[in-house]
């Protein structure tokens, strides 16, 4: 692991947006956040979806869409949790950051910018639950 290997920061960011949905009561679903593309609960199944991408890539899959499911409030954490192992599991090792994989939008990314990627978009969207949560 170099410096620059932001993976376990990766897996702390997962794990942080486990307890904070963990924290979610249910009148807070349909609140606004900072992220005008989701309220409370979508931003929620939208993290989910992040760290199940994050691990089809350190497994070397192309990404589909289809890690992108609703989760239920109740499951999040528990499903956060799980995600943040698989994801420590799929990255061990230095082949996962060499690989090259073309995204959807067609850019092509090595592994290691993948996690800078969903390092920066899963600690983004933890913070705009927190904000839209208090």
């Amino acid at each position: 692991m170099t410096d620059s290997d932001r993976r376990v920061g990766l897996y702390a960011s997962i794990g942080l947006a486990a307890d904070l949905a963990a924290g979610v009561r249910s009148d807070q679903s349909a609140l606004p956040t900072p992220c005008p593309d989701y309220d409370v609960a979508t931003l929620v199944s939208h993290l989910l979806g992040a760290a199940r991408r994050a691990v089809a890539l350190g497994r070397g899959e192309q990404p589909g869409g289809d890690e992108f499911p609703d989760v239920a409030l109740g499951d999040a954490k528990e499903e956060l949790c799980r995600a943040a192992a698989a994801a420590a599991s799929a990255w061990a090792g230095d082949a996962p950051l060499a690989r090259v994989v073309t995204m959807p939008w067609r850019a092509r990314c090595t592994g290691a910018v993948l996690v800078d990627i969903y390092l920066a978009e899963i600690a983004t969207h933890s913070f705009d639950l927190a904000a839209a949560t208090g």
